[in-house]
């Protein structure tokens, strides 16, 4: 198939030539910004769904093996899995995506720790993440030129505040609410006050890596819209 005759490109007005793609009116932006709210509603009421089901349902007290950790596990490996994806489909950026689904998989047999450990050897888990996180630098240095910008360019999607509002949410929030002592021992140090924490650290955990799993999805989703524009 012949390319297009540059004369007749050049003859055309610059009118014709450099009109800017339509903006969204602004009925569409609100619709599009109220099915975001619709959508992270939804995500938010999967925390306490899995909460009242060990709590109610199962009778377990958010261990191991409730179902809120294994939750928590999926949304990890599905994370560390869009991530891998999103570096397979962005060149330049494939060094940085690359090193961020490794952490989300170093995340996730952390999270699994427990299963590890019962089927084959305690603290097996290392095992696997140190696999995981050797794969990560090894395939980072190999494309070591799109780390930095690969990174930096994440920086501009739209998907990074949800990746950085939930690693938050992780690190501070759960850790510092559910893990410190200082509140949990003004409060007292009975069974009741023990749960009550690991309800806030848990969900708080839960709510923070569905945001970061919605934050990759988000990102596969503008990678396909900008690849087909």
């Amino acid at each position: 198939m012949r390319s297009p005759d540059p004369l007749f490109s050049m003859s055309r007005p610059r009118a014709f030539r450099d009109v800017p793609p339509p903006a969204d009116s602004p009925a569409r932006r609100i619709q599009r910004e109220v099915e975001t709210f619709v959508r992270l509603t939804l995500l938010s009421l999967m925390v306490p769904f899995t909460v009242i089901t060990d709590l109610v349902i199962l009778g377990n007290r958010l261990g191991e093996r409730s179902v809120t950790e294994w939750a928590q596990a999926l949304v990890l490996l599905v994370t560390a899995i869009l991530c891998g994806d999103a570096a397979r489909h962005e060149p330049s950026a494939r060094g940085g995506y690359t090193l961020m689904a490794g952490f989300f998989a170093c995340a996730f047999c952390r999270e699994l720790d427990l299963v590890f450990d019962k089927l084959i050897f305690h603290g097996s888990w290392r095992l696997f993440a140190g696999v995981a996180l050797a794969a990560t630098l090894a395939l980072t240095w190999r494309y070591r030129a799109t780390t930095l910008p690969g990174l930096a360019a994440f920086l501009d999607r739209r998907a990074y505040p949800y990746f950085l509002i939930g690693l938050l949410i992780v690190i501070v929030l759960s850790r510092s609410l559910g893990s410190g002592r200082m509140l949990w021992n003004i409060l007292g140090c009975d069974d009741t006050h023990r749960l009550f924490k690991t309800i806030i650290q848990e969900s708080l955990e839960s709510f923070g890596y569905l945001l970061i799993t919605y934050g990759a999805f988000l990102l596969r989703r503008e990678q396909d819209a900008t690849r087909h524009a």
